[in-house]
């Protein structure tokens, strides 16, 4: 019987293939729902405390473990709750329990994160075509208060200014009490926590809502009180265009498609915010001062970018550079330094030597990470010679400890076109990771005017470059951490802050209601003072 299936598979493709469909299907159900299924499973007191076990472990990994913390402290907060571990938990009861500990290391690249409710492929490709309700409005949290800034649903009755006093009877202030010590920024600032709450208000409902098609807002506005339903929207279909009178425009768009496409590839496009990674223009009354927002150091050709730019600032003769790293989360350490040698002109050292905890720990990179088999097998190919490279890039110091030989603690040239004008710095309390970097370097070689209000990340470097994440065996809550201590050249004696601005100008929510700029503005009323 088993030969004549085989010969019958043998000999017809067609059946083959939709056996073999039915199969990895019903797998994927079952892989699916044993996934869901630790949402309500109870897990025993010897597999929390195994599970405690390979986090304490994991972070062994992280070379600066003790920045913001005592060895003792950490230990003894493992240690006390190894002792409250008496029941059964669930998954996210233990979150709960776990991430205050994480918290408190004040490493915002370490975090660790709740089990959801998972979704098939296929529904997730669907949803992510659209916008889900919570995602249909920007958000402004001001004085406890979750504030509707920008409305973009079909709902034209939620007016900007509204407060959102629930979603599903869940009301925001509840949330933020519930998460507010599950994640953390770096070191002892508080403006990040509160510039990204908007931010993390999304996932906190994705956590316990899941993914809605309907959910139900309360909203406060002038003193009166109204509920309404917010449905899922999906993205509108680009219309064809089939009238032949209109062939001119269909060229036009095609033109402009193409020029958009190049943009994009250049400046680099984050489809998740709908925004340029980077951007360069000119403003002032008579554009004579160049900014360069630039909201990630992710997308984009930066080399293309700023090679561009700092010639086109030349061949304008520009003295005055703006440089928003307002929201700017982050990214790739090669794109700041390039930056930075546009900016000096003489030789610099852009960041000390890069630390990691020993000579193995970049070997836990999870380099196969989660994807198909199949690409795992052609990873197998590459890992020897990425594993030699490694090895042969880290190296024990005299004082003990282990380094990443890294570029940029060597000395580098400053590249042309050297700029050489005025240069402004705006921040925020989001400006965080490689933005800080590159913002403590222009502060501390004295090169920059810096208005705003304090960082989010710290002056003194964080723990970032690699970062893995690793399931723990029992719970299969996901713990992320970095592997490499990252500090810039310029350091200070402050513990734990951020960058200050010279000039100190807080984001108010009716700015951000009328569209205007405070911090710019000062910017450009200052630059034009000074020219009088």
């Amino acid at each position: 019987m088993l030969f004549f299936i085989f010969q019958l598979l043998k000999h017809n493709r067609h059946i083959s293939f939709i056996i073999l469909t039915i199969a990895l299907f019903l797998n994927s159900c079952k892989t699916l729902e044993k996934q869901n299924s630790q949402l309500t499973k109870l897990h025993s007191t010897k597999e929390i405390l195994n599970d405690i076990d390979f986090v304490q472990k994991k972070l062994k990994l992280h070379p600066s473990l003790y920045w913001y913390i005592s060895k003792e402290e950490l230990d003894n907060k493992f240690d006390s709750l190894k002792k409250t571990i008496t029941s059964p938990l669930t998954s996210n009861e233990f979150y709960f329990i776990i991430s205050p500990i994480l918290s408190s290391i004040r490493e915002g690249h370490l975090s660790i994160t709740p089990i959801v409710k998972k979704y098939p492929k296929k529904q997730l490709k669907k949803l992510n075509k659209s916008k889900g309700p919570i995602s249909q409005f920007e958000y402004y949290f001001n004085d406890q208060q979750l504030l509707i800034l920008k409305n973009n649903s079909d709902n034209n009755q939620i007016l900007s200014g509204s407060e959102v006093l629930s979603i599903n009877e869940i009301s925001p202030f509840s949330l933020f009490k519930k998460y507010a010590n599950t994640y953390t920024s770096d070191g002892f600032n508080k403006t990040y926590i509160e510039r990204t709450k908007p931010y993390y208000i999304t996932n906190f409902y994705y956590y316990e809502l899941g993914l809605r098609d309907s959910l139900l807002f309360k909203i406060k506005s002038n003193d009166s009180i109204n509920y309404y339903w917010i449905k899922r929207k999906t993205a509108p279909k680009s219309p064809i265009n089939n009238n032949k009178q209109n062939i001119e425009s269909s060229n036009l768009l095609k033109i402009n498609k193409k020029a958009e496409f190049t943009k994009r590839k250049i400046n680099g496009f984050n489809k998740n915010k709908n925004q340029y990674s980077k951007e360069l223009s000119f403003i002032g009354s008579d554009s004579s001062i160049a900014m360069i927002k630039i909201n990630d150091f992710v997308f984009g050709n930066y080399k293309l970018f700023y090679q561009k730019s700092f010639e086109k600032i030349e061949q304008l003769k520009i003295k005055t550079l703006i440089i928003d790293l307002r929201g700017n989360k982050g990214g790739k350490l090669k794109e700041i330094e390039f930056l930075y040698s546009f900016l000096t002109n003489t030789n610099f050292i852009f960041s000390q030597k890069t630390e990691v905890a020993s000579r193995f720990s970049l070997l836990h990179i999870n380099y196969f990470g989660k994807g198909s088999l199949l690409t795992k097998l052609l990873k197998t190919t590459t890992y020897p010679s990425l594993v030699a490279y490694l090895l042969y890039k880290t190296e024990k110091s005299d004082d003990g400890k282990f380094y990443f030989k890294s570029k940029s603690a060597e000395y580098s040239k400053p590249r042309n076109p050297n700029y050489s004008g005025n240069i402004y710095v705006l921040i925020d309390g989001s400006s965080f990771s490689a933005s800080c970097i590159l913002a403590s370097n222009l502060k501390g070689s004295k090169r920059a005017i810096f208005v705003g209000e304090e960082t989010g990340g710290a002056y003194n470097g964080t723990v970032a470059g690699f970062l893995p994440s690793y399931t723990l065996p029992n719970t299969k809550l996901e713990i992320r951490l970095g592997l490499m201590t990252i500090k810039p050249y310029y350091q200070t004696d402050t513990l734990g802050r951020g960058i200050f601005p010279d000039i100190t100008i807080e984001p108010k929510f009716i700015d951000y209601q009328n569209k205007q700029d405070s911090a710019l503005k000062w910017i450009i009323e200052n630059v034009n003072s000074n020219r009088n």
